[in-house]
């Protein structure tokens, strides 16, 4: 059972996956700007692996890399994560992005 991985392209997708198996979603993000992905998981429950930012060695000073979540799938269902992009300071926010992905799990 290998992972996989969810990115941009795949906002408002349902994806199959099996209980236990590691789920990597990568989204375009600049934290210099202040804005970070966030998420809210419905439905169902899954475990943070791990949250990485990554630049490109030939990025310029502030500029854009992606954020990796790893999830661990630990509920049979289907479920939603959620995910926005905002200020951690702005409080009741909608974000300035949004991406939504569907995980049918077995």
């Amino acid at each position: 059972m290998g992972h996989i991985t969810i990115t941009n392209t795949d906002s408002n997708k349902t994806i199959d996956c099996m209980v236990g198996q590691d789920v990597r979603i990568a989204l375009t993000e600049n934290p210099t700007t202040g804005y970070k992905w966030t998420y809210e998981v419905e439905g169902g429950e899954v475990i943070l692996v791990s949250d990485n930012y990554n630049l490109p060695q030939d990025a310029a000073i502030g500029g854009e890399g992606t954020r990796a979540f790893l999830f661990k799938i630990s509920s049979k269902g289907l479920l939603q994560i959620n995910f926005k992009l905002c200020r951690a300071w702005e409080k009741n926010t909608t974000g300035i992005k949004n991406f939504s992905v569907n995980l049918n799990t077995k």
